[in-house]
């Protein structure tokens, strides 16, 4: 009984670790060479980030 308690909080732990990180490299994807809002839109005014090929439902998934 004690073994299959330990197995399944290790494996709900791992599969909180694996959907936590899968979030995080999404979210660094997105906002890659970019600190916050601000650098990002001054990038699109500078015409450094083309904001046609951001896939703003995406995006939109973590604000």
């Amino acid at each position: 009984m004690n073994t299959y308690l330990f197995l399944g909080t290790i494996i709900t732990i791992g599969i909180i670790v694996l959907v936590n990180n899968i979030s995080i490299f999404a979210d660094q994807a997105i906002w890659r060479n970019y600190d916050n809002m601000k650098d990002l839109v001054n990038g699109i005014k500078n015409g450094e980030k083309d904001d046609n090929n951001i896939n703003w439902e995406k995006f939109s998934q973590y604000f």
